[in-house]
């Protein structure tokens, strides 16, 4: 068994991973431990831990690269991550699962693609959100990067605040205005990404690629955007890269 020792922080980042069966966790101090299968090792290892341990048939905790223990785990009461999470509604985060090894290129494409997503910051989701309707808000999902704010809202139409537009090709989101270089084939490239089930995979024109599972997106109400904002700390530039270019629809 898995047992990863986490600052208070992070619980943001535990939202992902909310339904995964085996999940585990127990608050204790300003620290939060997770207790998880053998197999989710490599599931948690962009977590920021302050400890990543295995644990013995007695409770002891035995560092990843050694061999001695160096403590035991806490007692509990140790809580299903889906339930506690759903006790403390978890905030949307965008992994940013990225897939260097794969090299994709986007050309400009004469096609008019109707937006169904846009990536935006989480500033400018909140600032709309204060004053949109609760029905529109009903309509939209959204994911953020707790790395740099980035925020994916999908549904449509998209909120009219400045971001970049994209459109849905199965289970691809491209930019707006872009389409694959020939003779890239989009069967191929999703083919080629392994999508786990409910994924899709955000396409930027710089060739970044990310892969968002399912449980990335929370439904997009104020509560759920306010609890995001203030999870997260203050970004440098907070127009970031998804602020410069337009909104892909109005009201």
């Amino acid at each position: 068994m898995l047992i990863l020792q986490l600052p208070a922080d992070a619980a943001p980042l535990l939202g992902p991973h909310r339904t995964r069966a085996g999940w585990e966790i127990c608050p204790a101090g300003e620290s939060l431990w997770l207790r998880c299968p053998d197999q989710a090792r490599e599931r948690t290892v962009a977590l920021p831990c302050l400890g990543r341990f295995q644990a013995d048939a007695a409770g002891r905790l035995i560092p990843w690269s050694g061999t001695l223990p160096a403590g035991r785990m806490p007692e509990g009461p140790w809580e299903a991550l889906a339930d506690w999470l759903t006790a403390a509604p978890p905030t949307a985060v965008l992994p940013g699962r990225s897939q260097a090894r794969m090299e994709v290129k986007l050309q400009r494409s004469g096609r008019e693609q109707t937006p169904s997503a846009l990536l935006v910051t989480l500033d400018h989701l909140l600032a709309w959100a204060e004053t949109a309707p609760r029905p529109r808000l009903g309509k939209l999902k959204f994911a953020v990067s707790a790395a740099d704010g980035r925020t994916l809202v999908t549904g449509a139409p998209p909120p009219p605040v400045p971001g970049v537009a994209f459109y849905f090709h199965n289970r691809l989101l491209l930019p707006c205005g872009w389409d694959f270089a020939p003779p890239l084939w989009p069967a191929w490239v999703e083919q080629s990404l392994a999508l786990p089930q409910g994924a899709v995979a955000l396409l930027e024109s710089s060739g970044r690629v990310e892969i968002l599972e399912q449980e990335s997106f929370a439904a997009l109400t104020l509560a759920a955007v306010r609890r995001t904002r203030q999870a997260l700390p203050v970004f440098p530039g907070s127009a970031g890269s998804a602020g410069s270019g337009k909104s892909g629809r109005s009201d």
